[in-house]
């Protein structure tokens, strides 16, 4: 008697390049549906962060440092209500701004002097304006190179 079970049957058909493309093709296909019911590469590396990284926090006797953090995250975030309730704008990197509609008091001091530093600027550079028009009506080579020497020496 045989026995069925001992030896699968190794049908040896020939298997050409079309049937290589459509099997391939029909795994292809099956790997895109599994990859449909399975996490991203972005969600899988969140989810596996958020696992890992706070066992490495303990191990390393971390947690109280990042509990200190998070109490100080909280007092900033209040820090920072209280600027804007003011009319400020903290930036995070130290840098404080006013709210875009922060109160008249506040813009009009800011405004008065940002309109003193463009008139000193403009002073500084009018210098530079009042010799080209002189080296333009100069009469000679010498006398503009006066004129440029004049405005640039320190």
């Amino acid at each position: 008697m045989k026995n069925e079970t001992s030896q699968p049957n190794h049908n040896h058909q020939p298997f050409n390049q079309k049937q290589r493309e459509v099997m391939t093709r029909l795994l292809q296909d099956a790997k895109e549906r599994a990859e449909e019911g399975l996490e991203s590469e972005h969600d899988l590396d969140k989810r596996v962060e958020a696992e890992v990284i706070p066992k490495l926090v303990q191990e390393r006797g971390l947690s109280s440092l990042v509990e200190k953090m998070r109490q100080w995250q909280e007092e900033l975030k209040g820090a920072e209500a209280e600027l804007g309730k003011q009319g400020f704008d903290w930036h995070g990197d130290g840098v404080i701004d006013l709210e875009y509609d922060a109160p008249e008091e506040l813009r009009l001091p800011l405004e008065k002097a940002e309109r003193l530093a463009r008139k000193q600027r403009d002073a500084e550079l009018l210098k530079y304006d009042q010799a080209i028009l002189r080296v333009w009506a100069a009469p000679s080579a010498d006398d503009a190179r006066r004129v440029a020497e004049q405005l640039l020496q320190p």
